[in-house]
């Protein structure tokens, strides 16, 4: 049973688990036929069903005093039972119950009947009752977890979600994980954990940014499988090391072994990676270690190699405890902590693995059970009986049981080998038992280090350390010869030896002469000590925690849309987090004792967040600001001015990026637009430069400055959020989707995430997954109008109108109804027949001042149809809030050039455009057209070459298309701008593109003015006569489900 995981999950599907409780119901009572309750054969959790419903039947029969064989089970069902997983679990369940029922047979005997192994089953007692199902399902389980004993996993060589799988790296009961390449990053090599399992692993590991954890890169999905990306850092575990420790504990000298031990794993995980033959040696022939092959980061493997080898192991665990105190911290219990789930990178630095079996303490209560039983603590190991979840105590168990066997080679209590017999209360009682302490079975263990280890493994929860921080800090304190905190500092010898190495200068006469000095500061010196320790170390965590937190308040103000909504949550957050830290008042710090107890490295960083923060908050403020009335517009500009000047006080490398703020600030709030564009600063930091483009309309700079930073911060969450932001405003939209998931991943449950990619699955034309986005941001938070708005759009779009009039009425309910809302209601009541109604809410629109540029913009696009002038006022009304405001640029364009056939008018707007949008080609597709109708044709071709180069959409091709055609009409021979013959090629080309991408474009282009040149020919009317074609028998195949 040794490294055999158990797991028992309580977590159901309710469809199965209404079933499966009907049929125990109904079978309690009578006997009944099990074929009136299975699933489908096709349904995946088929298979998984009947075992469960033939082992509730086989119970049942036993408690009758029948005594039922699996046989009649596996006869009946052949389909099912010839997998062996599933004749594994009835036949485990038939020897249970011969068990129970005081048989006394044998495991080996009756697996062998059925030709399946029973070496790994426990020897249940007679009679007991013991119910042995850790090793087998339950009968409560997610329905998606059923068909995993079937999946079929990808192999080596298989392309798996685009990556090119490697070498297996490893496996468990439920993944399989790979070293693979990661084609779009310069192939770098990555591992991925592959598995059929609905797993958390991701969101919790997200959660948990650490130099310790192994961070997540992405996540994906294939099929029925899902995995996750990790860098990968090598294939070096504690477990490798673990086989060599019971020689270590007898040598004495610097740690040579264990440095070439990492060496030559490293090498292997080079030749594995690269396949070229192995480098030469990090550890020459004297065995010390080149410099060459040493990590530039972290401690170094040279310093390994001058340290013991109990120095070196413990530098080790440190680090692998520090990971698991800043899980703790977090309220995630690991749970499966063991030798083989701590990576020992090449540099030396431990990090912890497989977060699979984890509980959070902000996850649903659930009776999970699991571990690996040589490090599970009895409490882990009775919770297989009586489901008692899991605490820190638990974890901190496992870690000095894995000390413990790093230092001696040797286990603390016995453990039954792989398919040996034992029984499970014996085990329980063995871990209840004190070991022998650690430094009677390694003489070079000090005492207190023993100490700290027999605190670990203690038998009750009470006497262990509360979680891995105490641990941390004991491990800290002894490897700086400190006294312990948590632990007894019992040995007078080890005490003054640790005093001596902290104070070396002082020689034994002038210790003799200053004893008593000595003596009488002694007491007031440790306290002031210690308290400077645990100073230092609430001041890392709260550091630590500032971090985390402040990339939630930099995606929440950084949503593109600015809805107020998330703007004042993110301010709200932002607020508490920056006040924590610093007076805004005095621009100073909050507690500069605090501060002081930062490394000044971290004390930079944590200026310049500050500063970041604040500069956010300014901008929030500001937007907020302008479209608030009269009253809250003054606050909101004097807390605009106010973080600005706080941002100004903590970074001095933004002092041009806050001056422009502080001008554009005072100019929206006095009326007038802002001259200033972001876009023109450019910082010299990389940090900076992504914040100046992530305000700025520059989307491709921004998607190239994100990329390049998160090549180095995989599971900076902040990064996908400006990725994301960045393909939108590009137009690919699944790609923005693509980010905002991996968004998710690193920050579950996040308001401005969801809200964001619902607004990107809207525009992808995944109406049916942004209502999904949408109703998850109502579930989280019911008051929050901005997401039932937008839900009423893609409720609108997938013909659901009245969820879409019942959100609307919610949120004109409120006192937050805008122009905007009110307009769109009333084209849900034109589109359902109520005149009356929408006639109401036209009116009530007109009468309601517009608050923002939206407002101005819906209501503009209301009057578009009988008052297209008072439009173009509503859209420079618009412009004056926002002057890069695309769809108010785009609508004066089209006012001028459509409506009141002025297209010179409608040119300095598309202008405006093309500067404030670079990178989209619809504004300079649409320039183009202009430009042909009004003979410019050099500006013309020029433009539609510009629009090429854009990934243009296929109204954007349509677009080019017509740029050519009004081009080669016009074009005199004599005249050197294109041949006509080439333009009428590039023209057909065009529209062709834009057909085969949209084909509902086909009714556009038949009776589009500026493609009239080329309505004569053959080819243009097969284009248009297939497209359309291909729009009718595309709308035969979709039929109304209902």
């Amino acid at each position: 049973m040794i490294d055999k995981r158990y797991t028992i999950t309580t977590d159901a599907s309710s469809e199965v688990e209404e079933l499966l409780a009907r049929f125990e119901r109904d079978r309690s009572q009578d006997v009944v036929d099990l074929s009136d309750y299975l699933l489908p054969d096709d349904d995946p959790a088929h298979s998984a069903v009947v075992t469960e419903l033939c082992r509730i039947d086989m119970e049942r029969a036993f408690e009758e005093g029948k005594n039922s064989q699996a046989s009649i089970y596996t006869e009946s069902f052949p389909e099912v039972f010839c997998d062996e997983t599933h004749r594994t679990q009835l036949v485990f369940e038939e020897y249970r119950l011969r068990r129970r029922a005081g048989e006394d047979i044998d495991p080996m005997e009756i697996a062998g009947r059925y030709g399946i192994d029973g070496s790994r089953w426990p020897k249940l007692k007679l009679g007991s009752g013991e119910s042995g199902r850790a090793m087998s399902t339950t009968r409560r389980f997610r329905k998606e977890d059923l068909a995993v004993q079937s999946v079929k996993y990808p192999r080596t060589g298989d392309i798996f979600a685009g990556y090119p799988l490697g070498e297996r790296l490893g496996e468990g009961a439920f993944s399989r994980v790979f070293l693979a390449r990661q084609p779009d990053l310069a192939s770098r090599p990555v591992v991925l954990k592959v598995t059929p399992m609905a797993t958390d692993e991701s969101d919790r590991l997200a959660r948990l940014q650490h130099t310790h954890i192994i961070p997540v890169y992405s996540v994906h999905r294939e099929g029925d499988l899902s995995c996750i990306c990790m860098p990968f850092l090598g294939a070096t575990t504690l477990a490798d090391l673990s086989q060599l420790s019971e020689r270590w504990a007898s040598l004495d000298g610097p740690a040579i072994e264990l440095v070439s031990t990492i060496v030559d794993r490293r090498r292997s995980t080079i030749s594995m990676v690269q396949g070229n033959p192995s480098p030469a040696s990090a550890v020459d022939e004297s065995g010390e270690p080149d410099e060459t092959e040493t990590s530039h980061e972290g401690v170094g493997l040279e310093q390994y190699a001058k340290l013991g080898y109990v120095d070196a192991l413990l530098r080790i665990v440190t680090g692998a405890a520090e990971g698991l105190a800043h899980a703790h911290q977090r309220g995630i219990i690991h749970r499966d902590l063991k030798p083989a789930n701590i990576l020992v990178g090449d540099d030396g630095n431990a990090l912890l693995l497989d977060f699979n079996l984890a509980t959070a303490s902000y996850e649903p209560k659930t009776k999970i059970v699991g571990g690996t039983l040589p490090y599970m603590s009895p409490q882990q190991l009775a919770a297989l009986e009586n489901g008692h979840p899991p605490d820190a105590r638990d974890d901190v168990f496992s870690m000095g049981v894995i000390l413990y066997e790093l230092l001696t080679g040797h286990l603390p209590f016995d453990c039954p080998r792989a398919g040996e017999e034992f029984e499970l209360s014996r085990v329980i009682a063995d871990r209840r038992r004190s070991p022998r302490e650690v430094h009677s079975r390694n003489k070079h263990v000090s005492v207190g280090l023993s100490d700290i280890i027999s605190r670990c493994v203690a038998p009750d929860r009470e006497d262990r350390y509360g979680d891995a921080t105490e641990l941390l800090e004991d491990l800290n304190c002894h490897r700086q010869n400190l006294p312990l905190l948590h632990a007894p500092n019992r040995s007078i010898r080890e005490r003054l030896t640790k005093w001596s190495a902290r104070h070396p200068s002082i020689t034994s006469a002038s210790f003799a002469g200053s004893l008593a000095a000595l003596l009488l500061v002694a007491c007031v010196f440790l306290i002031y000590q210690r308290g400077q320790k645990i100073a230092r170390f609430d001041a890392k965590f709260q550091w630590q925690d500032f971090q985390n937190e402040a990339t939630v308040a930099i995606t929440a103000l950084s949503s593109p849309g600015r809805e107020s909504e998330l703007l004042l949550d993110g301010v709200g957050h932002a607020r508490q987090l920056v006040n924590h830290w610093i007076d805004p008042a005095t621009l100073d710090w909050n507690s500069e004792a605090l501060a002081n107890h930062l490394e000044h490295e971290s004390r930079v960083q944590l200026s310049q967040q500050v500063s970041r923060l604040a500069y956010l908050m300014a901008d929030a403020e500001t937007d907020i600001g302008i479209r608030s009335g009269a009253k809250s517009r003054v606050s909101h500009r004097e807390s605009a001015l106010k973080w600005n000047r706080v941002a100004a006080a903590f970074d001095s490398r933004m002092s041009h990026m806050l001056n422009e703020q502080d001008l554009r600030i005072r100019q929206l709030f006095e009326g007038g637009p802002s001259d200033l564009s972001i876009t023109e600063i450019k910082p010299n930091s990389s940090d900076l430069r992504l914040l100046a483009a992530s305000r700025s309309t520059d989307a491709a700079t921004l998607r190239e400055l994100a990329n390049a930073q998160l090549s180095n911060e995989p599971t900076n969450v902040a990064l996908w959020f400006y990725r994301a932001i960045a393909n939108a405003r590009l137009g690919d939209w699944n790609s923005a989707v693509a980010s905002m998931d991996a968004c998710n991943s690193l920050q579950p449950r996040s308001l401005t995430i969801l809200f964001n990619r619902g607004l990107f699955h809207l525009s992808a034309g995944d109406a049916r997954a942004a209502i999904g986005d949408f109703t998850e941001c109502v579930a989280i938070k019911p008051d929050m109008l901005t997401a039932r708005f937008n839900r009423a759009v893609a409720a609108e779009q997938m013909g659901q109108y009245q969820l879409a009039l019942d959100d609307l009425n919610a949120v004109l309910e409120s006192d937050r109804a805008t122009t905007r809302m009110v307009l769109m209601r009333r084209r849900i009541h034109q589109t359902l027949g109520n005149d009356v109604a929408a006639q109401a809410d036209l009116l009530t629109a007109m009468s309601i001042p517009p608050r923002d540029a939206n407002d101005w913009v819906a209501r503009g696009v209301a009057r578009l149809d009988k008052e297209p002038k008072r439009a173009i006022e509503d859209f420079l009304s618009a412009l004056k809030i926002d002057p890069s405001h695309f769809d108010a640029l785009q609508n004066v364009a089209h006012v001028y050039a459509e409506r009141l056939n002025e297209p010179r008018q409608a040119l300095p707007y598309l202008d405006r455009l093309v500067s404030a949008w670079p990178s989209k080609a619809s504004p300079v597709s649409s320039r183009g057209i202009i430009h042909a109708r009004l003979a410019a044709l050099d500006s013309a071709i020029a433009d539609a070459k510009a629009a090429e180069a854009l990934e243009p959409g296929p109204r954007e091709q349509l677009q080019i298309a017509g740029i050519y055609a009004i081009s080669q009409a016009g074009i005199n021979n004599t005249e050197n701008v294109l041949p006509r013959d080439e333009a009428n090629t590039l023209a057909i080309r065009w529209l062709g593109r834009a057909l085969r991408n949209d084909p509902s474009l086909a009714k556009i282009a038949s009776v589009d003015v500026d493609l009239a040149s080329l309505r004569r020919e053959t080819v243009f009317r097969r284009l248009v006569g297939s497209a359309m074609t291909l729009q009718s028998s595309d709308k035969e195949q979709v039929r109304d489900p209902r």
